[in-house]
């Protein structure tokens, strides 16, 4: 592939020259007011756990660059909720902050339902579940099985989709 070409990999660059890097990290990949590196950072924080006070300092950055940044909202908050490294209480404060400060129209505003939704995941795969008798219960298990919004969640997606069966009793 010619070196000039576009579709490059970074591995490719990076095995020829490891110059990018400074420049990469002092830059970002689109400048210094693209947020796609604080919200690729979100992801390592998920991973190397880090402590609220640095994850709350990541958040700063990525606002002041995109205060209504969809995807860093939704990448943040899987870290706030009780099976990471907070709490139901977290997890609905960071979604209801984001949504009331983010304009009409911005699917920011959709965090709040998010935030519940995983909760309700999270007290459903905790063993936590509704009692298995109630006649609404298909009804919620098929909402929960629409929404179900991470990929760490496929597990307990899977066990709400079998438990929900067919479309009786479903929205």
């Amino acid at each position: 592939m010619d070196p000039g070409h576009p579709g490059r990999l970074l591995t490719d660059i990076a095995a020829e020259d490891d110059a990018w890097l400074p420049a990469w990290e002092a830059e970002g990949p689109a400048g210094p007011d693209d947020p796609t590196p604080y919200i690729t950072e979100i992801w390592t924080a998920l991973g190397l756990g880090y402590p609220h006070s640095e994850m709350d300092e990541l958040r700063s950055r990525l606002t002041a660059h995109d205060p209504h940044r969809y995807e860093a909202h939704f990448s943040a908050l899987p870290y706030w909720c009780a099976w990471w490294r907070g709490s139901r209480q977290l997890a609905t404060e960071l979604a209801e902050r984001a949504a009331t400060s983010a304009p009409l129209g911005s699917l920011v505003t959709a965090l709040p339902l998010i935030a519940h939704v995983n909760a309700a995941l999270a007290a459903d795969a905790a063993g936590a579940g509704a009692d298995p008798t109630h006649p609404r219960l298909p009804e919620l298990r098929h909402l929960l099985a629409v929404l179900l919004p991470h990929p760490e969640f496929v597990g307990a997606g899977g066990r709400v989709g079998r438990r929900r069966g067919g479309s009786r009793g479903g929205l």
